[in-house]
């Protein structure tokens, strides 16, 4: 292109000059002009044609189309009731936990709020749990057991634990329910002989048929669910989903509380129709999303925003007659969709999508 301009420049100069002096030239000058006249229509012509070649190249090329990442579906754990050798990276699964190992430490001594001196020494067994079914299911650390080459089994430290999970840790976690999906950063202490090699980690197969108990009831949930904004009675209760939100913190006068997955606040106005004082049923209150996957609510955040609300820790009650600005709040995985808020005492009995 940048030939062709220049001798398409060239051209108009001559042209331009043959134009304003045609009686002054001379002949010899003139047959010479013709000359460059010609030489310039020729390399024109070679211009034109090298361009109507890069036109045909540029036609032909097909534009390769946009690179995407193909998301990889998740993969199931594989079960190993056998457990696995102990070590950090070390993965164990049932059909309800996944257990990877964080980190594996021996200590002769534990300095928390006393000293603790082991008779043999300590073994801290750092992992990260997931809870595979679709309920919320509390882990029992007595479940994991540690074994050695002899074939002696150790359970963990009761005492120890708990004080550790409350120094280190999140000092609800020995007790509280974790939500299916979700991962928790636990620990678990063992004492152990010395001697002990050949470490293994073991986890009791933990069959638990109520998955399907849980898809069944989220059918039947789901079937009866009130558009969010509905009143409804349950029990002694006027309930009210006012709206919802997600967050990744809360903090309130008790404390920042940050999620494990994202977390879902629902207002709610709660109106007391009995008469007397009641609290209000916060645990009778549930999520279930729409592959079946059941959440209970989140206590520290939900008591701390409670309170600010309304001025009453969530175990007082309730005096009758009155509408409570309350809320609730669950911790749940962010691709979380569907979702339905569940009323039950025994069986599911009332549901409002949220």
């Amino acid at each position: 292109m940048k030939m062709y301009q220049k001798f398409h420049r060239l051209s108009v100069l001559l042209v331009m000059l043959l134009l304003a002096m045609p009686t002054l030239l001379p002949s010899a000058f003139a047959d010479e002009l013709e000359d460059a006249e010609a030489t310039i229509e020729a390399l024109q012509t070679q211009v034109a044609e090298q361009e109507a070649t890069i036109e045909v190249v540029e036609a032909d090329k097909t534009p390769e189309p946009p690179t995407t990442s193909v998301p990889t579906a998740a993969v199931q754990p594989e079960q190993n009731p056998d457990g696995v050798s102990l070590e950090i990276g070390a993965q164990l699964a049932t059909n309800v936990w996944s257990i990877e190992v964080l980190g594996v430490e021996q200590q002769s001594s534990i300095e928390l709020y006393e000293l603790f001196t082991a008779q043999g020494v300590y073994l801290l067994v750092t992992f990260q749990v997931a809870n595979l079914t679709n309920i919320p299911l509390e882990f029992e650390y007595e479940e994991l057991v540690v074994s050695d080459e002899a074939g002696r089994v150790y359970t963990y430290q009761d005492t120890i634990t708990a004080n550790l999970l409350n120094d280190r840790y999140d000092p609800l976690l020995e007790y509280s329910l974790l939500q299916p999906s979700l991962t928790y950063e636990t620990v678990s202490v063992f004492e152990i002989p010395p001697e002990s090699t050949s470490l293994r980690l073991m986890l009791s197969d933990g069959v638990d048929g109520r998955n399907d108990e849980a898809k069944a009831a989220a059918t039947i949930a789901s079937e009866h669910a009130l558009p969010v904004g509905s009143s409804f009675l349950f029990g002694a209760w006027d309930i009210k989903v006012e709206r919802t939100e997600t967050v990744a913190s809360i903090s309130t006068v008790f404390g920042t509380h940050d999620a494990r997955g994202e977390f879902l606040v629902v207002y709610i106005a709660a109106t007391n129709t009995g008469l007397e004082p009641y609290s209000f049923p916060y645990p009778k209150l549930r999520l279930v999303d729409d592959s079946g996957r059941w959440f209970s609510y989140i206590h520290p955040p939900t008591d701390g925003m409670a309170y600010e609300l309304t001025d009453r820790q969530t175990y007082e009650g309730f005096q009758p007659g009155i509408a409570y600005q309350t809320v609730i709040v669950f911790d749940i995985p962010a691709d979380t969709s569907g979702l339905m808020l569940v009323a039950s005492f025994d069986e599911p009995q009332l549901a409002v999508k949220i």
